[in-house]
């Protein structure tokens, strides 16, 4: 007797044996004949998936379900995949950690570098608030001197010491 195709996959007519399914598409069950489509704004990534786990473009998951990305200020949903977790930032926008939606736009122009889960190709590491920070800002939307530098109020920025702070 012939084995039913796992979850994942189907067999077109019963006979061609078991294909996975394509991305943007999903089998939960054992045993059928063709994938489900993703309903939008879900999606799929990988060959053989069980369940929508990945939003299109333009949303992003969080706890299990699509979000827009329209309904967070800074953000930018650019492809296919996004979670909260991985949730890119624009320039001029911070967030506190990789567990919440809620930004803030920072108060000094290019203190905030912005945040992407890739970097030239290579995925980066896990989103830290300390990474959307341009060197010498670090604390809340950035508005804090790092040791060795100093707020220069003209520029709006903070600036390297240079040279001696003693008073002789």
């Amino acid at each position: 007797a012939a084995r039913a195709c796992e979850a994942g996959t189907y067999s077109p007519g019963g006979s061609h044996g078991c294909q996975p399914c394509t991305p943007g598409s999903y089998q939960p069950e054992e045993g059928q004949e063709e994938c489900l489509v993703c309903e939008d704004p879900y999606t799929t990534l990988d060959y053989g998936a069980t369940e929508q786990d990945a939003c299109v473009e333009g949303w992003y998951l969080k706890d299990g379900a699509c979000a827009a990305c329209a309904d967070v200020d800074g953000a930018d949903c650019v492809s296919s995949g996004t979670t909260l977790e991985r949730l890119p930032l624009d320039k001029d926008w911070w967030r506190m950690s990789m567990n919440t939606s809620h930004t803030y736009e920072c108060v000094y122009k290019n203190a905030c570098v912005g945040w992407s889960p890739e970097v030239n190709g290579t995925v980066a590491g896990p989103f830290s608030a300390g990474d959307v920070c341009n060197e010498g800002h670090e604390g809340p939307r950035c508005q804090v001197c790092e040791n060795e530098y100093y707020f220069e109020a003209t520029a709006h920025r903070c600036e390297k010491c240079e040279g001696s702070s003693l008073l002789t």
